[in-house]
């Protein structure tokens, strides 16, 4: 029984180290972090198809993937149009590499706002 109980401590442990260094979403809390992408999103929303806004931050997340892989989750305003949305904006990095990309991901229309 002991060595199952240690077994198992030993898993979860296991697994929760292992969730944070790779593979797993983590949210950003760091308030230098979130305004370095959020300006990157700022400087990008203009470059998918229409002009967008980022009317409000649902959450911010990253993902260690060869490189960095953040997410910032939202709600965006086309501005041509005047309609919101629900969506993501995914900046992957590999500062190694000197590579960034950036892509928006609109997910639904918001009616009540």
């Amino acid at each position: 029984m002991k060595i199952f109980i240690s077994l198992l401590a030993i898993f979860v442990t296991l697994n929760h180290v292992s969730s944070q260094f790779s593979g797993g979403h983590s949210l950003v809390e760091d308030i230098n972090e979130r305004a370095r992408l959020l300006k990157i999103v700022k400087n990008n929303l203009c470059s998918f198809e229409g002009c967008w806004e980022l009317h409000k931050v649902e959450k911010i997340t990253t993902q260690v993937v060869a490189g960095s892989l953040s997410i910032v989750h939202g709600i965006f305003e086309e501005v041509m149009e005047e309609e919101f949305y629900r969506g993501a904006v995914k900046i992957w990095e590999q500062p190694w590499m000197n590579f960034t990309e950036v892509t928006f991901n609109k997910e639904e229309v918001i009616e009540d706002l």
